[in-house]
């Protein structure tokens, strides 16, 4: 991957680009290499997700396989590169995901976002310039409440179906 320093207004499209907009502002050297055939990399996932905003995408990796961080990237990068207002929401399987999600988050608003956070970040809410993200853990009562722009799911395997099934209508 390149190595070279470069200078961004715009969103960083090609998968060069991110890696590089992502080591350079993140600290982040994200696996670009597939080893096995048929299988793709935290970077081809965060480079899907930032040319699909709001399109459903599955990331399947063994445990510490960079999902949540890779997540906690799309959401900093959605959220830098959006003039607003952007209202996002993670629900994530359980209280623990929740809070390692909220850990490389509040990390992403010390640094990179840091321009644009108004208020937080807060271990459930972040209100920044343009717009807000919230961290919760899935539940019936969180699935119930405002719409938002998007839904980021963390650990789906862990979240009950019947939350699962009614978080479809909070996008």
């Amino acid at each position: 991957m390149p190595n070279a320093a470069s200078t961004q207004s715009a969103a960083p499209a090609s998968r060069e680009d991110i890696w590089l907009y992502v080591q350079q502002n993140l600290g982040v050297r994200l696996p670009h290499k597939a080893f096995t055939p048929g299988h793709s990399t935290p970077l081809d996932f965060v480079a899907d997700a930032l040319a699909s905003p709001g399109a459903d995408l599955a990331v399947w990796a063994n445990r510490s396989g960079m999902k949540t961080l890779s997540a906690s990237i799309v959401a900093a990068m959605e959220f830098a590169f959006s003039p607003g207002p952007l209202r996002a929401r993670v629900l994530s399987g359980s209280e623990d995901q929740a809070r390692h999600l909220y850990a490389y988050w509040a990390q992403w608003c010390r640094t990179m976002l840091a321009d644009r956070v108004v208020q937080g970040p807060g271990r459930l809410l972040t209100q920044l310039g343009n717009g807000d993200l919230e961290i919760l853990a899935a539940s019936q009562k969180r699935v119930r409440g405002a719409k938002v722009q998007r839904l980021y799911r963390d650990e789906v395997d862990e979240i009950d179906p019947d939350v699962l099934a009614a978080s479809v209508g909070i996008v």
